[in-house]
């Protein structure tokens, strides 16, 4: 029987270093390393040549990632790696523009790395919304005062936030609140294959009570963060990239779901953007410009005009 999962928490340095003889870590699929007190991930990762998951989660002292990640990886946690200030993978990911096989990386709370490598939520909706493959794209990461960038299609400010309203308690008492951001796909021959981003920015209360859940929810597509802890004005910024067809809502609804206490929902946004096809199928690999995206006049603009502002 081959080993597929390994986990490694609250480990330390020689505990991972004493493994890197053993023969089946090309066999492993997912490793967990959570609360470990590494500065530097262990080389011995390169060599699970069939990783697709990697758990970092919580490694506070982690300062370093300069390990090649195999090119199999899809998802890495790295919520609340406090410390960590360099990360060779992701930064080569940010240069090409080229988030290469991911499909979910958590940098919650990844300050000094995000503050390094110059990575905010305009930023990144321009990287996802310049990725060729059609495939969902989940990026989470640290707050730093967003609000809904000029050049999304569809945007909305919740500045104000009153914890005594909600929508109605659940049938274990919690508290519930529903967020709606309400927008139009032109079905037209340049936009019958659209790519979308969505995003939401969200910080804690103080009346923050654990735990609390925080649901995103588009037509099929849904996901799911579960929030145990955090200090009081801590932010994030969720971030999904969707391809969208023809057999989705014409007048689709972007909705989150607060369930629980201490959650405030400052902002969502949604942009779309065609996906251009070359003769046989395939991406072609038209860049999108940040220029563009920046021009109030751009293509997608024009076809696609933002509704009225929709508050709760």
């Amino acid at each position: 029987m081959r080993r597929r999962e390994m986990r490694f928490q609250e480990c330390n340095v020689s505990n991972i270093d004493s493994l890197e003889n053993f023969c089946w870590w090309s066999n492993l699929m997912e490793i967990d390393l959570s609360e470990s007190n590494f500065v530097s991930l262990p080389v011995c990762i390169s060599k699970c040549v069939n990783l697709r998951g990697l758990n970092l989660r919580g490694c506070k002292r982690l300062e370093e990632i300069l390990v090649q990640l195999p090119a199999s990886i899809a998802w890495i946690n790295m919520t609340d790696c406090i410390s960590l200030g360099r990360f060779s993978t992701l930064s080569k990911m940010l240069e090409d523009e080229d988030m290469q096989g991911i499909s979910n990386m958590d940098l919650s709370n990844c300050h000094r790395l995000c503050d390094n490598l110059g990575l905010d939520l305009s930023k990144m909706a321009k990287i996802l919304l310049n990725q060729m493959k059609r495939r969902r794209i989940i990026v989470t990461l640290p707050d730093s005062g967003s609000e809904v960038p000029e050049w999304f299609t569809f945007g909305d400010d919740f500045d104000d936030f009153d914890e005594s309203k909600f929508d109605y308690v659940d049938v274990n008492g919690r508290s519930v609140r529903n967020y709606e951001l309400p927008f139009e796909i032109p079905w037209t021959s340049v936009l019958e294959n659209t790519k979308l981003v969505l995003f939401a920015v969200w910080e804690i209360t103080e009346s923050f009570v654990s735990p609390c859940y925080v649901e995103f929810y588009f037509d099929s597509c849904e996901d799911k963060i579960h929030l145990y802890g955090g200090e009081t004005g801590e932010g994030n910024v969720w971030l999904e990239c969707i391809p969208i067809f023809h057999v989705q809502l014409k007048t689709p609804i972007f909705r989150i779901t607060v369930i629980g206490k201490g959650v405030h929902i400052k902002s969502i946004g949604a942009h779309l953007a065609p996906i251009s096809m070359s003769k046989d199928g395939d991406d072609d690999g038209k860049h999108i410009d940040e220029n563009e995206l920046d021009d109030d006049d751009d293509d997608v603009g024009d076809e696609v005009r933002p509704r009225k502002k929709t508050k709760i």
